[in-house]
């Protein structure tokens, strides 16, 4: 619009095949994985395997602008949305009588992140140079993890894992830096304060998405020790009172300052 101002947008599609480790295991970990006596432990242990496995794809769009407000403060703005399709996700494989007869890793899982970009830039002003940046996003999808599921999987044999959308472990609502130097440049502040300058950085997000549980109690009794331990009464050791990631870890701040 004006020499002040620059627009700018971005589109890409992107595939990458997983981990090599979840496309070739040796024999033996095979037959385990498969093996009715032994593949509950192979679940649980993470030790799984994708037959056929399709590439996980992304398609991601950007688009934002760019204004200057004086000649020494710019701001930008930018939007931004990524789906994620075809990732990993454990799941059972069953014959044609519908009866489970092992796990296996498939292209089930899906995830969306989306959200918006805000940075405003101070060149060095008076000795002072600022940026300042704060991101809003959302992530949600079906799972976090390819292993994400493996305790539904694990614990009822015939049960079928429930497809929902939820707030992903990696989902931080709100997230942001600001920065902040002050220096002596070259040829200011004579042969002492020529050079000398203080840096400082401040970062805080807003935390990670959880799932509150209800501890189990050990033969009925309160145990403090039990806190993640498997009970004798619960197959699975621990049970959700609300639903899947729906509590926030605490915000989180750090300061870093340096002086040279």
């Amino acid at each position: 619009v004006t020499d002040r101002t620059v627009f700018f947008a971005q589109y890409g599609k992107y595939a990458q095949f997983p981990r090599m480790d979840r496309i070739y295991v040796s024999p033996v970990t095979t037959s385990g994985a498969i093996n009715p006596a032994t593949r509950q432990a192979y679940w649980l242990g993470g030790t799984l395997v994708g037959w056929m496995m399709k590439p996980e794809r992304t398609t991601q769009y950007e688009a934002g602008f760019r204004q200057t407000l004086t000649d020494n403060l710019a701001l930008t703005i930018t939007g931004f949305y990524k789906d994620a399709t075809q990732l990993l996700s454990i799941r059972r494989v069953f014959n044609e009588l519908g009866v489970p007869i092992f796990v296996s890793l498939q292209n089930e899982d899906f995830g969306t992140t989306k959200g918006l970009e805000f940075t405003l830039q101070l060149r060095r002003t008076n000795r002072l140079q600022t940026t300042v940046n704060y991101t809003l996003s959302d992530a949600r999808g079906t799972g976090s993890e390819a292993l994400s599921s493996r305790n539904a999987v694990s614990d009822e044999v015939t049960a079928r894992i429930p497809f929902f959308i939820q707030p992903l472990e990696y989902n931080q609502t709100h997230r942001g830096t600001i920065m902040l130097d002050y220096r002596f440049v070259k040829g200011d502040g004579g042969p002492i304060l020529e050079g000398m300058g203080l840096n400082l950085l401040l970062t805080f997000n807003s935390g990670h998405a959880y799932t509150k549980i209800k501890e189990p109690l050990a033969l009925g009794q309160a145990n403090p020790w039990n806190v993640g331990v498997r009970a004798l009464l619960d197959v699975r050791g621990r049970r959700p009172v609300e639903p899947v990631n729906n509590s926030t870890t605490p915000w989180v701040y750090n300061i870093d300052m340096q002086f040279s």
